[in-house]
């Protein structure tokens, strides 16, 4: 085999996986005539596919880990972020809350303060167990990490409250601990997937995958679901089943990844897309 020859198999073997299983190629290189590529993990697997690149953060997301970012597009940002705050909450508000508007070191007390001023309606035993989840966990909710949102009872006919977490907390919870990237996904399960870890196929609901890796080259999969017979919230702003099924695995993956960081305390909120939620919805 001439150098030539090597480096296209080899780019190959770098750039392809098993299309049944995920799994690496290897390749005979002994044979004379090709080289043919095959399954690491099941040689009768037949065909491959591309892996995917992985996602880069976006400046968005560095800078609410607090990464560095170029001055100038950190200063978009935070215009961008104030105007937000106005549109949403009113210039009254906005300036009671500017104080806080990039603290990830929030006490219990001014996460109180903030949430209140927000969500005025919401029962006081929520504020509170969502201003100790900002304080353990230097979540904001005027970074969109946290939500306080009524849901309409149908039995009591009165309004249930509930914490909600943001997905883009979850990944700046992640990147603090274990910076990562994707390997796979988010994406919609095929059924033949749905078969390998589920035992069955679920006409009944919509599963989703995502795979995260980190710098070592550890890799965390992550599955969740959504029911197709109910619409998420914000379908008239874009919002899916599908949508809601991905972020779901991506949440389980990124709890996988970081199990102490991110297992106790957050396993039972459910998680949303912060771009369908405003600070005033219901």
């Amino acid at each position: 085999m001439d150098r030539d020859q090597y480096m296209v198999v080899s780019n190959l073997l770098r750039t392809l996986r098993c299309v049944e299983c995920g799994s690496r190629l290897n390749c005979n290189w002994e044979s004379e005539d090709f080289l043919p590529l095959f399954c690491m993990r099941d040689q009768s697997h037949w065909g491959f596919e591309r892996i995917p690149e992985p996602k880069i953060p976006s400046y968005t997301e560095l800078h609410d880990t607090g990464e560095a970012i170029p001055g100038h597009i950190a200063q978009q940002i935070e215009r961008k972020r104030r105007r937000q705050m106005q549109e949403e909450y009113g210039n009254e508000k906005s300036k009671a809350l500017e104080t806080y508007r990039r603290s990830t070191s929030l006490t219990q007390a001014q996460a109180t303060e903030i949430l209140r001023t927000i969500w005025p309606k919401a029962p006081m035993v929520e504020v509170v167990k969502a201003a100790i989840l900002c304080r353990d966990f230097g979540l904001n909710p005027l970074m969109k990490h946290v939500f306080l949102i009524p849901f309409r009872n149908s039995e009591t006919g009165r309004d249930d409250w509930a914490t909600i977490m943001g997905i883009n907390a979850t990944r700046t919870l992640a990147r603090r601990a274990n910076p990562f990237g994707y390997e796979d996904g988010p994406r919609v399960m095929t059924e033949a997937e749905q078969e390998q870890i589920n035992g069955r196929v679920d006409k009944d609901r919509i599963w989703a995958k995502t795979v995260v890796v980190d710098l070592r080259g550890l890799k965390a999969p992550g599955y969740g679901s959504w029911p197709r017979s109910v619409k998420p919230h914000a379908t008239n702003k874009g919002n899916t089943a599908e949508n809601m099924a991905m972020i779901r695995s991506e949440r389980a993956a990124l709890m996988r990844l970081c199990p102490a960081e991110m297992g106790a305390g957050l396993a039972d909120l459910e998680v949303v897309d912060e771009r369908y939620i405003n600070g005033e919805i219901v």
